[in-house]
């Protein structure tokens, strides 16, 4: 009996032992599992990576834009992108109320008053008047000409040029005619539509100097460059899908002009913030607008706004027909050398961007800058550690990522 017991004892042990082995065998391949499955480390090297992406934009300019009260029509008396000083007659607006019939009747009275100078003068020929007409049949032409051109500069020129004629005509044959009863009764009546009229209509002139433009989209406010500071994602992104800007102007207000620095604009687009690329404070790259032409840009601060990083890059060169556009197709092309590391080694957080770098045995987060990325891997420059090839640093697997952006 107590040789069987002895051999059930070291049975029992033998089975203890073994069930140990089994374990730790168990426990190490969890392990060994669990850090494959976390990530590894990697070395950085050095390399270059050429970046060119398209992105949905909107154009940001160093404007002032200009308000008057409600009008019913207004008449540009200055082209959309000339310049003007301060002191330009550059509107004509028409009260709220206005019809076209006061200008009608003001014209209509006009006409008789002229017809009435005519049967006064009889059949003597005035040389003066018929050089006027010829003056002013010419200005006719010229304004007709212009609008079938679409010259809206010459229109204009050529409208002031014939309303001026039409003045000195109608005060030359004042000074020629007896003021007759039925004359003196037609220039009163001309005299009260003139006033009547006038009493609708205010000319508007620039209040600073500048180059003039007419066209708003209701984004003038908030996207301009003594904004930039502040903006947000949620305004470019509402201008990118051209939704209705809030309303600024007050309820009794018309927008009128805006006043523009061609030499100084900005294109503002979104990246989210678990994108890798995003620019750069003070690099410089090469843009493409869409239809408008290719200039060189250097990028602003990133401002992080909600789940998007606003990208915004200044353009000093001449804006062109961009001082009306809001909404355009840009394209950015930038190459850069340097620190090369895998793209997933990056961890895009709320607050910058990050890479775990392993030194002296220990783990470190280096808050960095990525300059260019190609999907697989990335340059990056340190922010405030210099970064070179050789450095081991910690690559987490896909999966883990969006965790650790939660932990940190």
């Amino acid at each position: 009996m107590d040789r069987v017991r002895v051999r059930t004892k070291a049975k029992y042990h033998r089975r203890r032992i073994v069930v140990a082995l089994l374990l730790i065998a168990i426990i190490a391949g969890v392990i060994y599992t669990t850090v494959k499955l976390a990530g590894y480390t990697a070395e950085t090297t050095l390399g270059s990576i050429k970046v060119s992406e398209i992105y949905d934009a909107v154009i940001i300019r160093d404007e002032t834009a200009f308000t008057t009260l409600n009008y019913t029509r207004a008449d540009y008396l200055v082209t959309e992108g000339s310049f003007v000083q301060s002191g330009t007659p550059v509107m004509e607006v028409y009260k709220r109320g206005y019809n076209d019939g006061m200008g009608a009747n003001y014209q209509q009275i006009s006409e008789e008053v002229y017809n009435a100078q005519l049967e006064s003068l009889g059949d003597t020929r005035d040389e003066t008047l018929i050089n006027f007409n010829d003056l002013i049949s010419e200005a006719e032409a010229n304004v007709a000409s212009a609008a079938m051109l679409g010259d809206e500069a010459g229109v204009i020129a050529y409208e002031k040029e014939l309303q001026k004629l039409m003045e000195l005509r109608n005060s030359y044959l004042k000074s020629v005619t007896q003021p007759t009863e039925k004359l003196q009764s037609l220039y009163e009546r001309e005299r009260l539509a003139k006033e009547n009229l006038g009493g609708w209509v205010v000319e508007l002139a620039a209040q600073r100097s500048g180059n003039i433009s007419f066209y708003f989209d209701g984004y003038e406010n908030a996207l301009n460059k003594d904004k930039l500071s502040i903006i947000t994602a949620d305004v470019v992104s509402g201008a990118i899908k051209k939704r209705t800007a809030a309303q600024w102007a007050t309820s009794e207000e018309n927008l009128a002009y805006r006043i523009v620095n061609i030499s100084e604009w900005y294109c503002a687009f979104l990246t989210a913030t678990d994108e890798p690329l995003r620019l750069t404070e003070g690099r410089t790259y090469r843009i493409e607008v869409e239809g408008f032409g290719e200039y060189e840009a250097a990028a602003e601060k990133v401002v992080i706004s909600g789940k998007n990083i606003v990208n915004v890059l200044k353009v000093e060169a001449e804006i062109g027909e961009l001082i009306g556009v809001r909404n355009v197709k840009l394209k950015v092309d930038y190459e850069a050398s340097g620190v090369k590391v895998e793209t997933r080694s990056l961890l895009n957080l709320a607050d910058g961007q990050y890479i775990d770098i392993e030194a002296d045995g220990t783990q470190q987060r280096v808050e960095i800058n990525v300059l260019a990325c190609d999907g697989n891997y990335a340059i990056i420059e340190g922010n405030n550690k210099n970064l070179d090839g050789g450095i081991k640093y910690w690559v987490p697997k896909a999966k883990l990522i969006k965790y650790l952006k939660g932990l940190f």
